[in-house]
């Protein structure tokens, strides 16, 4: 059995500084005594630069107030706080930041500082941003197309239905989401569609088909050119 290493300032220092996340450490007040070279290359901050400074000096002014309080109000009693904010760089431009915030106390149990890690989470937040401008973009398309389009997941239930399927199965989005055909359509049809389903899945090859389906208020059936398109 290896003998643990005795713990040092000088070991704590060279973990910190060689992590790749930010490290700050604040006093109970949330002063700044000690930043690492993550921090400066995050922020362009130098150490001397964030020392004897309040932690939120590089604040960019654009997180909402409610996280700030909640955040207080829970390492104030002693717990953990994890979140993201959006800070502001020493050249001006805006950064995300992901963060965990841990009290420290000494030997009588009382908050004596706070340990935060901080890691840069821009790259995501804008994949995130570029993600939901696409949908959006693809929603708009989807529902004025002029088409039925709808997608089934591999566990065969629908994860999505444009207006025009919602308005001919007289249904609304949130009815047809998490169903499946046999909950949809009377058994004969959604045998037929359930088996084109099943065989896109298995093949995993674009099907294309005619398609019988009812109509909702109406006693008529009628039949479609359907292309069921595997996503991947």
């Amino acid at each position: 059995m290896v003998d643990p290493v005795p713990f040092s300032d000088a070991l704590f220092r060279a973990a910190i500084d060689g992590s790749n996340s930010a490290v700050l450490i604040t006093d109970k007040k949330g002063t700044i005594i000690y930043a690492n070279q993550a921090f400066t290359d995050l922020t362009g901050f130098l150490a001397g630069e964030a020392i004897g400074r309040n932690a939120g000096f590089y604040a960019s002014g654009l997180t909402e107030p409610e996280i700030y309080s909640g955040m207080w109000a829970d390492i104030s009693e002693g717990g953990n706080w994890r979140g993201e904010m959006q800070n502001r760089r020493k050249d001006g431009s805006l950064y995300w930041e992901s963060l965990t915030i841990t009290p420290i106390h000494d030997d009588n149990g009382e908050i004596t500082h706070f340990v935060s890690i901080k890691d840069d989470m821009t790259a995501r937040k804008d994949a995130e941003r570029i993600l939901q401008r696409n949908e959006a973009q693809m929603n708009t398309i989807l529902e004025n197309m002029g088409a039925r389009v709808y997608i089934v997941g591999s566990d065969f239930r629908y994860r999505y239905a444009n207006r025009e399927v919602c308005e001919a199965l007289g249904k609304t989005l949130d009815e047809i989401v998490g169903k499946s055909v046999e909950d949809l359509f009377a058994p004969d049809i959604a045998h037929v569609l359930m088996e084109n389903n099943r065989t896109v899945f298995e093949n995993s090859k674009t099907v294309t088909a005619v398609e019988r389906v009812e109509h909702v208020g109406s006693d008529e059936e009628r039949y479609f050119w359907s292309v069921k398109v595997p996503l991947f």
